[in-house]
């Protein structure tokens, strides 16, 4: 197998290691269309797997603010970076995406993850309603809400890792695990 995308090495892995079934894949730039689609195949293999209405919404949920992130917050130049990939690995979903973004940025998100990761139940759902009072949102989101969304819908089983691209930008990978329990 010939690797062509940044991120193939560690899918291939993740595959192999979990033994998943590939739920979807897609590299490169994508468009509203094709987040509608995706969410719409992910829905309906849910279904199909006879998932709880509980896990799917929280599946989805994860999906959604993974896939706006990738279409939010990636320059045009970089759009050929981003992926995003859903492996069912049996007792669990494990939904891995990322793009290229300023090393700076990269390595904040990777602490905040970090700190996010960390907080009980109770702190992360206080500073997710802090978020949301929040009136210094930018138009592309920026307070941080997609991100402690995805920490607290996948039971903070969410890392971040951080892959150095050159002296300006850094590739960055979001990893969750939704459980089905």
């Amino acid at each position: 197998m010939s690797l062509q995308h940044w991120s193939d090495e560690m899918v291939l892995q993740l595959r192999e290691a979990d033994g998943a079934s590939l739920v979807f894949e897609v590299r490169g730039a994508f468009d509203q269309v094709m987040k509608e689609r995706i969410i719409s195949e992910v829905e309906s293999y849910s279904m199909r797997s006879c998932d709880s209405v509980v896990l799917r919404k929280r599946l989805i949920n994860v999906l959604v603010e993974g896939l706006d992130n990738l279409s939010h917050h990636t320059e045009a130049e970089h759009q050929s970076t981003c992926f995003a990939t859903l492996l069912d690995i049996g007792t669990a979903y494990r939904l891995v995406f990322g793009n290229t973004v300023r090393r700076s940025v990269a390595e904040m998100l990777t602490h905040r993850v970090a700190v996010l990761t960390d907080m009980s139940d109770a702190d992360l759902k206080e500073h997710f309603l802090k978020l949301l009072a929040n009136d210094g949102r930018t138009g592309r989101g920026g307070a941080g809400l997609g991100l402690v969304t995805m920490v607290r819908k996948s039971g903070r089983e969410f890392q971040a890792h951080l892959f150095p691209a050159d002296e300006q930008f850094a590739r960055i990978a979001f990893d969750a695990t939704i459980r089905r329990d």
